[in-house]
């Protein structure tokens, strides 16, 4: 069944409202009328089966059939701190690490970036970024959709964390301590991943990471294009604490 997203305050009692665009999308695109089942979801980790009930211009009102938790959110608050890359490479992390599980990512800016995202310009980026989420998110079953934080610096961004997270920045030049052994002493709590752009971190930003806290890790005995790194960590992080490589199972 198609999927869609619902506000929290467009559900009550045994109904739900979808509006705007994703209405649209139900009624002028994809031509679905009443009678027809669907799947909504609230960001909250809930998702609902519901019967299409009455569609009109811009809202579709649906009943709810069956209230859920989807099973599918992981129990782990991983974070992508991703230096600015090139060209559409953010648009390809941001839709590859949501389907993985990411649960929020801040885009940096870092001192060997290309790329320099300021105002009006960085605001509209996030936006379409935050769509793009959404959109990945709807795809792969979440019932989550990942925040697309502000364009940060890294010292704002590294200091805006949240207590007790594990920081794991990769570092291509990192010669003595691999991911996986890093993990060995996570304490439990949210993990950051720290991505530098396509040049890398410089040695001022690897020397504010560990002054911060920060473990410098390797991702592996070859060097990974920016836009490959931030998805192999996050599914390493992921499959080494458990969440992925087990079979999915929703409850109803």
């Amino acid at each position: 069944m198609y999927r869609f997203r619902v506000r929290l305050e467009d559900i009550a009692e045994n109904r739900l409202t979808l509006r705007g665009q994703e209405a649209r999308h139900l009624s002028k695109v994809l031509r679905l009328g009443p009678g027809e089942e669907v799947l909504a979801f609230d960001n909250s980790g809930l998702e609902y089966r519901a019967r299409v009930e009455q569609v009109n211009q811009d809202e579709v009102v649906c009943v709810i059939l069956a209230q859920y938790e989807s099973g599918r959110e992981p129990g782990l608050d991983v974070l992508l701190l991703q230096g600015l890359p090139k060209v559409d490479k953010m648009e390809l992390i941001i839709q590859k690490t949501t389907e993985l599980g990411v649960r929020s990512i801040i885009p940096l800016r870092t001192t060997r970036a290309v790329v320099q995202l300021e105002g009006k310009k960085a605001q509209d980026r996030v936006d379409r970024w935050q769509k793009i989420a959404a959109e990945a998110a709807k795809q792969c079953g979440r019932p989550k959709v990942p925040e697309i934080g502000q364009v940060a610096d890294l010292a704002v961004a590294i200091r805006a964390l949240p207590p007790g997270t594990m920081v794991l920045a990769a570092y291509e030049a990192e010669e003595t301590q691999g991911l996986a052994e890093a993990l060995k002493s996570w304490p439990g709590g949210p993990i950051a991943l720290v991505i530098g752009p396509e040049g890398g971190f410089d040695s001022r930003e690897v020397a504010f990471l560990t002054e911060q806290g920060a473990l410098s890790v390797s991702l592996g005995p070859r060097i990974l294009r920016t836009e490959t790194a931030g998805m192999a960590a996050l599914t390493m992080v992921l499959y080494h604490l458990g969440d992925l490589g087990k079979v999915g199972v929703r409850s109803q």
